[in-house]
């Protein structure tokens, strides 16, 4: 009998939109609640997570919480779909490149939490650094979405491109080969219908929305690119 699925998520956080796509990719029915990160958690979640973590899975009356943490267990329960390879060597090789993505939502974490511009130059730094070592893989479109490297790189490539976008080109200008990844809101018919699924609607501009509640750097590099705008207009 297969256990019931419940997932806390955060609609715009990255690692809720994993294990949201991961569930899809495996056609497992669960149910969904949309936590705002910073509004009061629902007391279900934080029976289970006393943090408030999202994303966290419950799987009937146990839970789980971290988005890594979560998609190894469902990879060892689904072995059958192959989420990561049975090969020691090719699953080692996986996990390494999964710790590189990792590494780059941790430098996008930074840019967005940046107070001041020297914070934010940090992140960029951190994100040029990681990004020319994934290069080849990020740009590479994944046309068929079925192992757990797949939804990594394109959960990562759709933050950055709608990060990118809601910054009004500020991560470009600096990593200029941020423009060859691939927009998998607008790809391959099976892959944009998945994105459709689990990525919201209007993500750059909730993600613009985002960063200017939370007053901070990009919230300022926002308004005055808006200020320019209507000085051209």
């Amino acid at each position: 009998m297969s256990p019931k699925l419940h997932l806390y998520g955060y609609d715009i956080c990255p690692f809720s939109i994993r294990i949201r796509m991961l569930l899809e990719v495996l056609h497992l029915d669960y149910s969904y609640t949309n936590v705002e990160v910073y509004t009061q958690k629902p007391a279900a979640l934080l029976k289970h997570s006393p943090m408030g973590k999202v994303p966290t899975l419950l799987v009937d009356i146990e839970s789980l919480s971290e988005s890594s943490v979560i998609a190894r267990w469902l990879a060892e329960v689904y072995q059958e779909q192959q989420l990561l390879s049975r090969n020691a060597w090719q699953k080692a090789k996986q996990q390494e490149l999964m710790e590189l993505i990792e590494q780059a939502h941790g430098a996008v974490s930074t840019i967005i939490r940046s107070e001041s511009e020297q914070s934010f130059q940090t992140g960029i730094n951190e994100l040029s650094t990681i990004l020319p070592v994934l290069h080849q893989e990020l740009r590479e479109e994944v046309t068929h979405v079925s192992t757990l490297v797949d939804v990594w790189k394109l959960v990562l490539c759709s933050v950055i491109r709608n990060l990118d976008c809601a910054l009004n080109k500020a991560l470009s200008s600096a990593i200029p080969q941020i423009r060859n990844y691939p927009n998998y809101q607008k790809s391959s018919v099976a892959v944009a219908k998945l994105v459709a699924k689990v990525l919201p609607h209007h993500y750059e501009l909730q993600l613009r929305e985002l960063l200017i509640n939370r007053a901070g750097y990009c919230a300022n590099l926002i308004a005055s690119e808006h200020k320019v705008e209507q000085l051209s207009a």
